[in-house]
């Protein structure tokens, strides 16, 4: 149910102020609500993993040789992959958010050069969820 809401002198206030008043208590009411469960999950239910932090599965042999590792988060790896770039492989002076590629990562992702975003899309091509491939 929502509240009218009165100015002091007993007149019902403007919509927007209104509006901005019922906002307020509804978020208030929903951090009351939230901050009872904050405790601790009764469920058990554990936090799914997603996005840079979930292990996904490396498919591709000459990545998966090249991180020495079968399963590992897209951001570590890119991570990894990023700190190789800066030690062994030139920097576009054109584009300064780029690296030039050396033969080994040039092998893996079959491009010349690369910035950290496009890392992100060419490493998705070859690291695919557990979950979908049934590792």
């Amino acid at each position: 149910f929502i509240k009218v809401f009165y100015s002091r002198t007993g007149r019902p206030q403007r919509r927007s102020q209104a509006k901005k008043q019922i906002a307020a208590q509804m978020r208030r009411s929903r951090k009351r609500a939230t901050s009872g469960e904050s405790g601790g999950s009764s469920d058990g239910k554990k936090k799914r993993k997603s996005g840079f932090s979930k292990p996904m599965a490396v498919t591709s042999q000459s990545l998966r040789d090249f991180l020495g590792k079968d399963t590992m988060p897209r951001g570590e790896a890119a991570k990894k992959i990023w700190d190789y770039l800066k030690e062994n492989c030139e920097l576009n002076e054109k584009d300064r958010r780029e690296r030039f590629l050396d033969e080994t990562l040039m092998n893996i992702f079959k491009v010349k050069k690369v910035s950290y975003f496009s890392l992100q899309r060419y490493l998705s091509k070859h690291m695919k969820d557990p979950d979908l491939i049934g590792m």
